[in-house]
């Protein structure tokens, strides 16, 4: 009775409120809406709700139903042919535990270490739908009794599930223990069974036994399900086998001692929010249950109390006849006018992308335009990459767009009627190159361009470019900086480093021109810059979570948008919180915590982040994208571009008092950007400046590539080659049962001999003699000395293999391998891709992790290993157009697809691995 009281009271609180509200803006329900007393009266409804709530969970056993209706969430099932035939439960966000028996009986007869299980969450399910997970191996305990699943990398589980936490067994301890009865699966035959922890064996094991009071216990030998204490909540062991006779049950359980190890523990703000996100959830829950009832409860009533449903009709009826003719009126007026909403797609640029999209969201839902609903459709797209969807052959290129697009994107969009690039640079040559001019309505934010260094007592507020050219011909120091091809912050760093190399000749110059990006000088000047680039393929946001997780080797400089170094000192090094519960690529790597932004002596360029109306735009999406612009430009919405690191558009050379921490100059220098015609020059010469590149192609050609894997190959290497520059030089060695230098290092622009040796290439020999072959590569690459700083190069091995090193490697042979790479005399990537599910991922991570490389996860088609060898010669190479980009997909394969252990060894990590 008190709960129907307190929610009774709390709805006449906002009947009486409400009608206040709207009788005083004289019936305008769109000012309704924005009266506080309206809100009040929600709140009333909301408080005599929590009141309910609260009497209802006073009693103890209402929170013990409630704690297992929250356990029980995080209990999934393994089902075969409908039935089911084993438990899980999940331990983090994107891991879920189950015994070996279960895991071993959903595979049958296949090897369950390369499958992918279907798990459901039965209590999770929304009228008949079924909430399901894709999920697979990752690894194990040492007793090799309990599997840890991990869930696949494009999702999570739902986030109503609060995953369990481990607590230590003790002898006597209260638990419940969940699993299927003897009355059959499903629903009806779920239960939650009380019991004691009698004692443990060898530490190992856990002994349960109780008294379930007629209740059918577990069903003997169903395992993989929980032992949960009551007390904690926590799990304390993972049921194996059970047995129910004369009204008692005992149970044996493994000891979460034994695969505590398995736990990856979500972190404080994820757990906080999930328990959120379940106890909202389960309270909407039981609203839903009750809407459900309140139709019978209702005619119940009505039936009791009939007098009263006559008089309450007659006065409902009164007031909704009284309603529509006030709105016949016009005195009641709705908000929006009906009909469709007005659609305005936008692509914006990635740096700026997150908060655009929630401004747009905020916009959508609080303003309209000509009395219509609005819907700003917001995609985050490189700036470049948008430029070069516009000119394409179509209007709006969608194989750039996919390949350019952000990861968690629609991969396609559809074609923009506002553009919001990071520079007019970008509109400029989109003008030049496919005279599509769209109408700029001004700048929305701004930014500047900053060399970003790791924070120090003694950093200096500004750097010259000449003294980083200096610095630059120390063979230790290593420059960041991205490709200016598709990257702003890689244009921009284009545009400031050849300012600087014009300012540098002798006498005055008026800017940078044509000519003078062609000038010998200024050519020498930029390439002497760059050569202390170290590779340009990794995407800057990658690279800095990579940089503050540890999980990478530092640079001395990175050329940066100045807010991306801001976002990074408040832990956002990609935009968002950093996620850093991957293990380290190499543990000597120190994460960095803070940067400092150093402003250019010789001047920075500004970006001015215009709003561009596109040709194509009609007058409805003009009329929104108007307002969008207004509301953007507003003093609140600036504000929040100033608090993530931008600059007033008004005045983008003076810090705000937000940059204080990251930015120590006061003050910046302006640099003219040149024209269209200026930075079209400077992009094509970019392959002429850039560090060259010396890469010995190094091909498993044993007899499993034998056929198709072969064939594959070789297209692959003939589309990744053309990548590179005529002046770039290449190798090409093979490997079977020993290393074969097929072609010696030549320039890539005698490429008829190169392709025609790659169209040569035969498969033999039984062996795979993979180590010894990395080892000759990397001595041959080192003893590749330079002989003039022009001669400088990014020397790479780009390793790829289709099994493990056969016969199987010595230890003595794994660490000479291991120690030619840790101390080498030159730095020599090796980049590895393992082509197929056959291979030592666990070994070529680690080559990879320790040359500075990167490991890239290939499978057995040849759209797919091109695509990969796309994505590898991208760390050397310039990609000519759309077709030579790599997919999104290729870029982040880029981690073993299983556990490794901490130290290379000679075994074979691949459950089924061959030569």
């Amino acid at each position: 009775m008190g709960k129907q009281i307190a929610r009774a009271v709390g709805l006449a609180l906002t009947a009486v409120l409400g009608s206040v509200a709207v009788e005083r803006v004289d019936g305008d329900l769109g000012e309704a809406f924005a009266s506080p007393l309206l809100w009040l009266a929600l709140a009333c409804t909301l408080a005599g709700e929590l009141v309910a709530q609260l009497q209802e969970y006073s009693s103890p056993g209402a929170r013990a139903r409630s704690r297992q209706e929250r356990w029980s969430k995080a209990v999934v099932a393994f089902v075969d042919d409908g039935v089911p035939v084993g438990l899980g439960f999940v331990v983090s966000p994107r891991r879920v535990l189950t015994s070996w028996d279960v895991l071993e009986r959903v595979a049958r007869d296949k090897n369950p270490l390369s499958l992918w299980f279907t798990v459901t969450f039965p209590h999770l399910g929304e009228g008949d739908g079924v909430v399901q997970r894709q999920v697979r191996y990752r690894t194990q305990d040492a007793g090799n009794d309990v599997v840890a699943l991990e869930v696949h990398e494009a999702d999570r589980v739902p986030r109503s599930v609060l995953p369990f936490r481990f607590g230590r067994p003790a002898a006597g301890t209260d638990v419940s223990l969940f699993g299927y009865t003897d009355t059959g699966a499903g629903p009806a035959g779920e239960t939650w069974v009380a019991g004691h922890v009698r004692g443990t064996v060898d530490g190992r094991w856990l002994q349960i036994d109780g008294d379930h009071g007629g209740v059918a216990g577990p069903r003997p030998g169903f395992c993989g399900g929980p032992v949960v204490e009551v007390t904690t909540g926590r799990v304390v062991g993972l049921m194996v086998e059970a047995a129910s006779r004369d009204g008692r049950f005992e149970a044996r359980a493994l000891s979460s001692a034994v695969f505590e190890g398995l736990n990856i523990p979500a972190r404080r703000p994820q757990r906080i929010s999930r328990v959120v996100v379940e106890a909202v959830l389960r309270w909407a829950g039981k609203a839903r249950d009750q809407v459900r009832e309140a139709p019978a409860q209702v005619v119940g009533w009505g039936r009791r109390h009939r007098p009263t449903v006559v008089v309450g009709g007659t006065v409902a009826a009164s007031v909704g006849a009284t309603l529509l003719l006030l709105s016949a009126l016009g005195i009641l007026r709705p908000p929006v006018a009906p009909g469709p909403c007005v659609v305005v797609p936008v692509s914006i640029s990635t740096e700026k992308d997150d908060l655009v999209k929630e401004l747009a969201q905020q916009f959508n839902a609080e303003e309209t335009v000509d009395g219509r609903c609005v819907d700003v459709q917001a995609a985050g797209l490189t700036s470049g990459g948008a430029m070069e969807a516009l000119a394409g052959a179509e209007r709006w290129d969608q194989e750039i767009v996919a390949k350019t697009i952000e990861i968690d994107e629609t991969p396609q969009p559809p074609p923009p009627a506002v553009w919001m690039p990071t520079s007019t640079m970008w509109s400029d040559l989109l003008v030049s190159a496919k005279g599509l001019e769209g109408e700029n309505l001004g700048s929305v934010t701004a930014s500047v361009m900053a060399i970003a260094v790791p924070s120090a007592p003694g950093n200096a507020a500004t750097m010259s470019w000449a003294a980083l050219k200096k610095d630059a011909e120390s063979e230790d120091f290593v420059l960041g900086r991205d490709v200016p091809l598709y990257s702003t912050s890689g244009l921009a760093t284009t545009v400031a480093v050849y300012d600087a190399a014009v300012k540098a000749l002798p006498g005055d110059s008026e800017g940078v021109t044509v000519d003078l990006v062609e000038n010998p000088d200024v050519v020498g000047w930029v390439r002497d810059v760059e050569s202390s680039v170290a590779s340009y393929g990794q995407e800057a946001t990658q690279y800095l979570e990579n940089l503050y997780c540890g999980q990478t080797a530092p640079v001395d400089a990175l050329v940066l948008q100045e807010q991306m170094i801001h976002s990074y000192n408040q832990g956002k090094p990609d935009g968002a919180e950093a996620d850093c519960d991957a293990p380290p690529a190499d543990e000597e790597y120190e994460p960095v915590a803070s940067l400092d932004a150093l402003q250019p002596l010789e001047g920075t360029v500004v970006l001015d982040h215009p709003y561009l109306l596109m040709p194509w735009i009609d007058d409805d999406q003009r009329a929104v994208a108007e307002a969008f612009y207004a509301y953007l430009t507003d003093d609140a919405q600036q504000d929040r571009f100033l608090d993530v690191g931008f600059r007033r558009p008004s005045d983008p050379l003076t810090r705000t008092d937000q940059l204080r921490t990251t930015t120590a100059a006061e003050q910046s220098t302006r640099i003219t950007v040149p024209d269209a015609t200026v930075l079209e020059a400077m992009r094509a010469q970019w392959d002429g400046v850039r560090k060259k590149a010396q890469v010995l192609l190094l091909l498993d050609t044993s007899l499993s590539m034998a056929g198709g894997p072969l064939e594959d190959v070789r297209a692959a290497s003939h589309r990744a080659l053309d990548l590179l520059d005529p002046s770039d030089e290449v190798a090409i060695w093979t490997f079977a049962d020993g290393p074969v230098p097929v072609a010696d290092f030549q320039p890539v622009g005698d490429g008829v001999s190169l392709h025609a040796v790659i169209d040569g290439l035969q498969s033999s020999g039984s062996g795979t003699a993979l180590v010894n072959a990395t080892i000759a590569a990397h001595e041959a690459l080192e003893a590749k000395f330079p002989t003039s700083s022009d001669d400088e190069r990014v020397q790479a091995v780009v390793l790829l293999t289709d099994g493990v090193n056969n016969p199987p490697a010595t230890q003595e042979q794994v660490d000479a391998l291991i120690g030619t790479i840790d101390e080498p005399e030159r730095e020599v990537r090796i980049y590895t891709v393992p082509y197929g599910n056959e291979t030592d991922e666990c070994l070529l991570g680690e080559i990879a992790a320790r040359t500075d490389a990167k490991f890239y996860g290939a499978s057995t088609d040849q759209e797919n290993i091109e695509d990969v060898l796309l994505a590898v010669f991208g760390n050397f190479g310039s990609p000519g157009g759309a077709a030579d980009l790599p997919s999104r997909e290729a870029k982040t394969l880029t981690s073993p697809s299983y556990d490794c252990p901490a130290e290379p060894t000679a075994a074979a990590t691949a459950p089924g691995a061959g030569g």
